[in-house]
């Protein structure tokens, strides 16, 4: 399955330069599943 996360973001850089690693170490999990992430300024 393939899975996007779409995050809308404002002015938000500090808190995802945190979010997207945490978010590709919970990916890891889940080799089963293909997954994209989509930051929306």
């Amino acid at each position: 399955m393939k899975i996007i996360v779409i995050i809308p973001t404002y002015n938000e850089v500090d808190n995802i330069t945190r979010l997207i690693p945490a978010l590709a170490e919970e990916f890891k999990k889940m080799p089963q599943h293909e997954f994209g992430i989509l930051v929306v300024d």
